[in-house]
């Protein structure tokens, strides 16, 4: 497909693997923070979820 697009190959690369990785970033970055702030809700009105708790990244790399 690239081989095929002539001079403008190079740049439709470079953008298309920057917006994957700009994309991986913005959708990571957000997953504790959103969680964090969720499950505080929930403390605050009395529901105690029942679900794990966040326990950080240096417990979760002794498992693997």
């Amino acid at each position: 497909m690239l081989e095929g697009a002539g001079s403008r190959a190079d740049e439709m690369f470079h953008l298309i693997a920057l917006t994957v990785v700009l994309s991986i970033l913005a959708h990571s970055s957000t997953d504790v923070p959103i969680a964090y702030f969720a499950r505080a809700r929930e403390r605050a009105r009395g529901v105690f979820p029942s679900g794990p708790r966040y326990v950080g990244l240096h417990i979760m790399h002794r498992r693997l």
